[in-house]
């Protein structure tokens, strides 16, 4: 690091960042904006071993493939796009210096993760320090921080993803965990009909939410906790099809997303302004809200079953009590044979019509 970037920095802080993330994947901008790549960096040879070294295959064609399936962990291009919006908007950048097998920066601390069933290694303390380093010393630099490391002004961290090929090529995660989100919902709607308007015809944009797929991160949800309602933080899932047949359109697209966020959004009053579905409305407050949902007839207890997903977002545990619709259920998990991935799963004495709204108790 030199120059004015070596500045921002102490010495301790500059070893820090340098362990995990390098000089040559960090940019320090001046907007209120920020994009990362955090599952860019490929794994190394030694890496992939240590994370299959527990397995035990006698046929050597299997561990064979799941070496192959490890090393192709890393999310091609992501990386290049990023970086490329970042250099066109004068926004800041990072991407890992070792690959998510060593330490997966969508994690919390010490969180167990695994890829096709292999255990990685678990993201060390340090790892997530040197974000928080980083981010609240390019807030300092732009003046958007207060005395209590709060932010004062609306900032917009995209955290650009890889995917499959599936029937939506671009995804904004915004799952709801503990009843709190990683970026106002009004912003993570907002951005997926930016997209939806300026994108090709034959690429789809939708938003996943708690029990689909992609729903992001705690680690988001924690980060902006400490940093107030101002820190929105956005990951953009983006399908391998697009990602390599598309990349300089969408490095255009998405600098023209970062630059009208940054000359229209200077306040969260105008965030919290945007058109807001019902669905979100109560998200807002920490609720789940659903149209969609499978009923039975209960003769005993009043019971919701909800996959790990659901569950997560309210803050909730088996056995624990939830209101719905203002009358109580008792929370129990999904089973395998009736586990239905996106909606709830109700047992009840009475009947239950139109929309249900689920709240935890106090």
């Amino acid at each position: 690091m030199t120059g004015k970037k070596k500045n921002l920095f102490s010495s301790e802080e500059r070893l820090l960042l340098k362990k995990h993330i390098g000089p040559s994947n960090l940019l320090i901008g001046k907007t209120r904006s920020c994009l990362d790549a955090v599952h860019a960096s490929p794994p190394k040879r030694k890496e992939v071993l240590i994370a299959i070294s527990s397995e035990e295959h006698s046929n050597k064609y299997k561990r064979w493939k799941r070496y192959q399936s490890l090393r192709r962990t890393h999310e091609i291009y992501t990386a290049e796009i990023a970086r490329g919006v970042a250099k066109r908007t004068g926004s800041s950048y990072f991407s890992p210096k070792r690959s998510r097998i060593y330490s997966d920066l969508n994690r919390n601390i010490y969180a167990s993760k695994t890829i096709n069933n292999i255990p990685l290694i678990k993201t060390p303390q340090q790892a997530q320090n040197a974000i928080d380093v980083m981010l609240k010393n390019i807030f300092k630099n732009i003046g958007i921080i207060d005395s209590e490391q709060n932010l004062t002004k609306p900032f917009l961290h995209l955290s650009i993803h890889g995917k499959a090929n599936t029937k939506n090529d671009f995804v904004i995660a915004n799952g709801m965990k503990n009843n709190l989100l990683p970026c106002h919902p009004q912003l993570a709607l907002w951005v997926a009909h930016f997209l939806r308007e300026r994108i090709d015809k034959k690429y789809k944009v939708a938003v996943a939410r708690e029990a689909d797929a992609l729903c992001g991160s705690t680690i988001n949800v924690v980060r902006r906790i400490g940093l107030g309602e101002n820190y929105q933080h956005l990951q953009i899932e983006i399908s391998y099809k697009a990602r390599t047949k598309q990349s300089k359109e969408i490095i255009l697209l998405l600098s023209e997303l970062v630059r009208y966020f940054e000359k229209n959004f200077n306040s969260l009053e105008r965030i919290t302004t945007l058109p807001l579905g019902t669905r979100d409305k109560h998200r807002l407050r920490g609720h789940l809200y659903y149209k969609n949902y499978t009923i039975k007839k209960s003769d005993g207890d009043n019971i919701i079953r909800l996959n790990p997903s659901l569950r997560k977002a309210l803050g909730v545990k088996a056995k624990d009590t939830v209101l719905v619709n203002k009358k109580k259920f008792r929370v129990l998990s999904t089973r395998k044979r009736t586990q239905n991935k996106k909606f709830p799963i109700l047992l009840s004495k009475s009947p239950v019509n139109g929309a249900i709204v689920i709240k935890k108790t106090t």
